[in-house]
C-alpha cells in the first residue's frame, strides 16, 4: 500500500499492484485513516488496518500490543506502530494494526506468515498458563460485543466505561471452536 499527499491537504492510498492480492474494493474496510485532530503532526496520518482477531478471556487477563521487534521478517512499518493495552476480560475488540504513517516515500508491504506485532499477556496471578485457541463466535459473545464495539466512535474515554462493562457482562464469553 502506498500512501500519497494529495491537492487537498488529505492523502489517498493506493494498492500497489505488482505482487498483491489486495483487491482495491476492500481497502475501504480494511484500511481507515484517523482524524486529523488525533494526529501528532499534521504531515503524519495515523492509519488503523483491520485484522481479523477477537480476544477475549473469561478470567482477568491483559493484552499489550507492541511492535514486532524481535524478528527479521517482522513487517518493517513506514512509521511508529500506536500500541496500547486492553483488559481483554473486560473490553474485547477486533484487534487493529495502527501506525503514524512518518516516511511517505516508504511503502507498507506485508507477507503472509509475516509477524505484524505482538500481544504481551498478563495475569493477576504471575506464572498463569495462558491457553491460546480459536473460539466459538457464540450468541451470547455476539451481544457483549455489539454492546461495547461502537462506543468508542461516539465517546472518548473508553477506559472509564469499564466498570459499566463488567457490569454488564455475561459470566462465560469463551467458548472453544470444534471442529
Amino acid at each position: 500500500m502506498r500512501c500519497t499527499a494529495n491537492r487537498t491537504g488529505g492523502y489517498d492510498f493506493h494498492v500497489i499492484e505488482a505482487g498483491t492480492r489486495l483487491d482495491f474494493e476492500l481497502m475501504p474496510s480494511l484500511v481507515s485513516v484517523m482524524p486529523r485532530e488525533i494526529w501528532r503532526s499534521p504531515d503524519r496520518p495515523v492509519v488503523q488496518i483491520a485484522l481479523p482477531h477477537i480476544f477475549v478471556s473469561d478470567d482477568e487477563l491483559y493484552l499489550t500490543q507492541m511492535q514486532a521487534w524481535a524478528s527479521s521478517d517482522a513487517i518493517r512499518l513506514p512509521g511508529m506502530l500506536i500500541g496500547g493495552r486492553f483488559p481483554a476480560h473486560i473490553w474485547p475488540r477486533s484487534l487493529n494494526l495502527a501506525f503514524e504513517w512518518s516516511d511517505l516515500a516508504t511503502d507498507f508491504k506485508m507477507k503472509r506468515g509475516q509477524p505484524i506485532c505482538y500481544l504481551f499477556a498478563e495475569t493477576k496471578h504471575f506464572g498463569s498458563k495462558i491457553e491460546l485457541f480459536e473460539g466459538e463466535m457464540t450468541a451470547e459473545l455476539s451481544s457483549y460485543l455489539s454492546k461495547i464495539s461502537d462506543v468508542v466512535k461516539y465517546t472518548s474515554g473508553s477506559f472509564n466505561l469499564f466498570e459499566r462493562a463488567q457490569e454488564v457482562r455475561p459470566r462465560t464469553l469463551v467458548t472453544e471452536l470444534v471442529k
